[in-house]
C-alpha cells in the first residue's frame, strides 16, 4: 500500500512500511516529527559528547560510569534512528536554531501522559489529543 486517499477532504495519506498515516493533515504531522526527531537527535549526540569530553577530568569509578553513559546515548540515537528510518528517507534536517525558531518541541510527557499537537484523523478535523502512554 502506497497510500490512501480522502475524496470528501481530498487528501492523500502516505503509507509507511504498509502503516497508513492517518493524521488531519498527514504532510505536517510527518514533517513535526521529522524535526522533533532532528532536534532530539541533536540533544543525544551533544550529551554523548559532554559525557565523553567529562571522562578526562573524571575519578576511576565515574570514568567508567561516563564512558557507558556515552555508549548508552549513542546506541539510543541509532536505536532510534532504526525504528524511525521509514520516516527519514529524503530527510534533508535542519539547524538547532532553525528549530527552535520554529518553536519546534518534543512531546509533552506528564503524568503518564502524551500530549501531541497533531492527533491521528478519526474523521475530518481532528485538532488535538492527549493519549495515555
Amino acid at each position: 500500500m502506497e497510500s490512501l486517499h480522502c475524496a470528501t477532504c481530498n487528501v492523500e495519506y502516505p503509507a509507511l512500511e504498509g502503516m497508513p498515516v492517518l493524521y488531519a493533515d498527514p504532510q505536517h504531522a510527518l514533517a513535526d516529527w521529522r524535526n522533533r526527531w532532528r532536534l532530539e537527535r541533536q540533544r543525544l549526540h551533544r550529551d554523548a559528547s559532554n559525557a565523553a569530553q567529562a571522562v578526562a577530568t573524571a575519578s576511576a569509578a565515574t570514568k567508567t560510569r561516563l564512558q557507558k553513559l556515552a555508549a548508552a546515548y549513542t546506541a539510543q540515537r541509532q536505536s532510534v534512528e532504526q525504528l524511525l528510518a521509514p520516516l527519514l528517507v529524503g530527510d534533508r534536517g535542519a539547524a538547532r536554531e532553525t528549530l527552535l525558531g520554529l518553536r519546534t518541541r518534543l512531546p509533552r510527557i506528564t503524568a503518564r501522559r502524551v500530549t501531541t499537537p497533531t492527533s491521528p484523523a478519526i474523521g475530518c478535523g481532528a485538532k488535538r489529543k492527549t493519549a495515555l502512554l
